[in-house]
């Protein structure tokens, strides 16, 4: 049984008003839902309209000034501010409609804060110490034993 989502809808009104709701509805077609990127593209709409930008192409300016990281931001929300937008600028292109392309400057998924953690050898035989005294539980049998098993593999 499969999950009916509402598509939710949204007015735009800048001069790429209707390349954006040709886009969205390219990516509907392809069976994406499509909300968080549409939500997204109307706050790119929103912001068209308060700079009042009138060409009828995506410059590098426009997409620099919209794209830069703000400081309240996550570098997940911003990356994903900055490629829908890229992405938005590969459909113009695609119609024929000379338009600025960003380039790729997200590599990975890594955030820039992540500080990986190393255990010691003393915190690894804690741990496995402890697996290997794990209860036997009468509703899962085998636990006490693949617990141990997995952690070891890891």
């Amino acid at each position: 049984m499969s999950k009916q989502y509402s598509m939710k809808q949204y007015t735009f009104s800048s001069v790429l008003a209707p390349w954006i709701e040709q886009f969205i509805a390219e990516k509907r077609s392809l069976k994406y839902q499509y909300n968080t990127e549409s939500k997204m593209l109307a706050r790119f709409d929103k912001y068209l309209v308060s700079e009042q930008y009138d060409r009828s192409s995506l410059t590098k300016e426009i997409i620099e000034k919209y794209t830069a990281k703000t400081p309240y931001e996550s570098v997940r929300n911003h990356k994903a501010r900055y490629q829908i937008i890229q992405q938005f600028s590969k459909y113009l292109c695609r119609l024929g409609v000379e338009t600025y392309v960003s380039p790729l400057i997200f590599k990975g998924n890594k955030s820039e804060n992540f500080v990986p953690y190393i255990f010691s050898d003393r915190e690894i035989a804690a741990i496995l110490w402890q697996v290997d005294h794990y209860p036997y539980v009468y509703k899962c049998p085998h636990r006490h034993l693949v617990v141990p098993l997995l952690l070891r593999m890891l």
